[in-house]
């Protein structure tokens, strides 16, 4: 599988999702995709920023989209 920017931003805010990939390649694809959308100021409303972790032995990454604080969501 290839984590697009599309799989990214549906991650709703507060939770994360494992993606399992076909190549230690497209980890770091998905990480930079990760970066890509944070300096692009494309990040939905209440998502501060995306952690990543992975598992190349097993090829696995997963993606948590860090929620806000409630002072600094804007309604």
């Amino acid at each position: 599988m290839t984590v697009t920017k599309k799989d990214i931003l549906a991650i709703k805010p507060g939770h994360s999702k494992a993606f399992v990939v076909e190549k230690p390649q497209s980890i770091k694809t998905a990480m930079a995709m990760c970066t890509y959308i944070k300096n692009m100021r494309q990040l939905p409303e209440k998502v501060e920023r995306y952690s990543c972790s992975s598992d190349y032995k097993n090829l696995i990454v997963i993606i948590t989209a860090v929620m806000k604080k409630a002072e600094e969501v804007v309604v």
